[in-house]
């Protein structure tokens, strides 16, 4: 469990991070990003398909969709997370 004094240092850290994000000023963007997983016998299944967007610093970025529509794929794959 954390201290009080380990909270404290945690505030100065996140205030320091989003500090530094607020003075950011490139923006993040991706276009014809493509996922295609293996789903055995050979088979593929795509699960992006020429997907593009962008991500301004910032400002609140909404990623929506319908269920099964790459909404957490998506960012992972941007992270390099899969």
């Amino acid at each position: 469990m954390n201290s009080s004094a380990d909270l404290r240092g945690d505030n100065a850290n996140a205030e320091k991070a989003l500090a530094t994000i607020g003075k950011a000023a490139d923006t993040f963007s991706w276009e014809g990003l493509n996922y295609t997983v293996p789903i055995g016998g050979g088979a593929e299944r795509r699960l992006l398909n020429d997907i593009s967007g962008y991500v301004v610093p910032g400002k609140l970025t909404a990623l929506m969709g319908e269920s099964g529509a790459g909404k957490v794929c998506s960012p992972l794959f941007l992270n390099h997370i899969r």
